[in-house]
């Protein structure tokens, strides 16, 4: 504890000479980058719908010949696709579907035909690694 010189500014309190505690905080995390693909968000390139009959059943499939990829980034490209069938309610497809830059070669949920009735009609988006969205893509089959 340091005191004042003799003679020289003193403290109005007397609590003003004791120790105090000082603000604490634990230890930063160190700082980080990531590597965020820039904007446009690409689209499939290419894409086909078809259906896939086969003994009374159908199926929506969905090729591409490439795919988007981000070697870099935090996470990689998915893809998110609707259904709809003759016209009827849009409904998902199930879970997205990561993107490696490779052929798409997608198949939905198989179902007796009369639960698929034609047309199909598939849309799509692509999702990047950090949550961004592209505009979503039609094509019917």
């Amino acid at each position: 504890m340091e005191l004042p010189p003799a003679g020289g500014v003193a403290p109005a309190l007397p609590s003003q000479n004791a120790d105090n505690p000082r603000a604490f905080s634990a230890v930063s995390a160190p700082a980080s980058a990531i590597h965020i693909p820039p904007l446009p968000i690409p689209t499939l390139v290419g894409a086909v719908a078809s259906v896939v009959a086969n003994a009374g059943t159908a199926a929506a499939a969905l090729s591409a010949p490439a795919t988007p990829s981000a070697p870099h980034a935090i996470g990689s490209y998915r893809l998110r696709i609707w259904e709809q069938w003759n016209g009827g309610d849009i409904v998902s497809s199930g879970p997205d579907i990561e993107l490696d830059g490779s052929a798409l070669a997608w198949q939905g949920t198989t179902a007796p035909v009369a639960n698929h009735p034609l047309p199909l009609t598939l849309r799509y988006l692509v999702v990047d690694p950090v949550d961004r969205e592209s505009a979503v893509t039609v094509v019917k089959a």
